[in-house]
């Protein structure tokens, strides 16, 4: 995002995730309440956005599947973790996220087992 990017000191590039890279850090966000940030590639939030809707049957958005993704890289047995799905897939169906799944065994979203989810 475009937080992580001003955060760590690197230079605002073209990216495929929608709304998160506007080179501006919103006035709401308050960054003494952030604890760390985690870098996702595009096609890593893309290719989880896809399995999470074709395994669990739940449609989200790119920014959700990096959400997701930062969420598993960042288990902690000590602690609880939970993500926000900041929407769902329909304003996406021009994009990447169309496209079939990515079999890469490069990407971390390919070495993921989806066994279910719980609403909270």
């Amino acid at each position: 995002s475009t937080l992580s990017i001003l955060k760590m000191g690197m230079d605002e590039g073209s990216h495929l995730i929608e709304g998160i890279g506007d080179d501006f850090i919103p006035g709401i966000v308050d960054e003494e309440l952030i604890d760390d940030i985690v870098l996702i590639h595009d096609c890593d939030a893309i290719n989880m956005s896809k399995r999470i809707a074709q395994e669990l049957g739940l449609g989200i958005g790119i920014s959700s599947g990096a959400n997701f993704l930062a969420s598993v890289i960042m288990d902690n047995d000590d602690l609880k973790i939970a993500t926000v799905f900041p929407d769902d897939n329909k304003k996406y169906i021009t994009t990447k996220l169309s496209e079939p799944i990515d079999e890469d065994p490069k990407l971390i979203s390919n070495h993921i087992n989806l066994i279910g989810f719980e609403v909270i």
